[in-house]
């Protein structure tokens, strides 16, 4: 189980990280070995706990162990910002399946989706199917409730003040060695581009990409 999901995660994470192999193949190399470690320690331990037989812990196990697994990479300083495979992203077309985040974080939405699948794949196993049915019904009641909350929302929303906002985006070579040069080069270009929208649009708030600050 250990190396089956290593071998998941060297394949999803190099297809993730690929474009930091413009910079250096070390750094490749060790953020692909950290992440692929969270699949394959969380293969490993479901495997441990589904062998114990208890439905139960077995189905509740992946849902829980991924989320506390997650916030544990979220904090490791790998440089990249947190966990960037989140799978509450790839939610980001549903915004009513979102709004809930607003009081439980964006946890919450990825243990909802590894909670039903989980129960979804014990249906398939006889000593298991009862309890995971009960389980599927539990987290559909769930998801209903998330977007049953998102319901109370709009008529909140549709008060508040819209505001001008300019997006500042510049263009740099990827080979600038991740913002350590070019640093005066890159604080200028921002600058003048900020000047210009200030003045050509006079907007509420402006935002600076990411690879603004060197």
């Amino acid at each position: 189980a250990f190396f089956m999901g290593l071998g998941v995660g060297i394949i999803t994470y190099s297809g993730w990280f690929y474009w930091l192999l413009t910079y250096k193949i070390w750094v490749f190399l060790v953020v692909l070995a950290t992440f692929s470690s969270f699949m394959a320690v969380f293969c490993y331990w479901t495997k441990v706990v589904w062998q114990r037989k208890n439905p139960w812990l077995s189905i509740l196990f992946p849902p829980f162990f991924w989320v506390t697994q997650q916030y544990i990479y979220d904090i490791i300083p790998t440089g990249l910002g947190g966990f960037w495979a989140n799978l509450g992203y790839s939610q980001i077309n549903h915004l009513k399946f979102l709004q809930v985040i607003a009081l439980t974080g964006i946890p919450f939405i990825t243990f909802l989706i590894i909670g039903l699948n989980s129960s979804i794949c014990f249906t398939l196993l006889p000593y298991f199917r009862k309890t995971a049915l009960k389980s599927v019904v539990v987290f559909l009641g769930l998801i209903g409730l998330v977007y049953g909350y998102s319901f109370f929302l709009p008529a909140t929303m549709e008060k508040t003040k819209e505001i001008k906002t300019a997006c500042i985006q510049a263009n740099f070579y990827q080979d600038w060695q991740w913002r350590k040069t070019h640093v005066d080069e890159i604080l200028a270009t921002y600058t003048k581009l900020t000047r210009q929208a200030k003045k050509r649009f006079n907007p509420d708030f402006i935002l600076w990409a990411e690879y603004a600050i060197p």
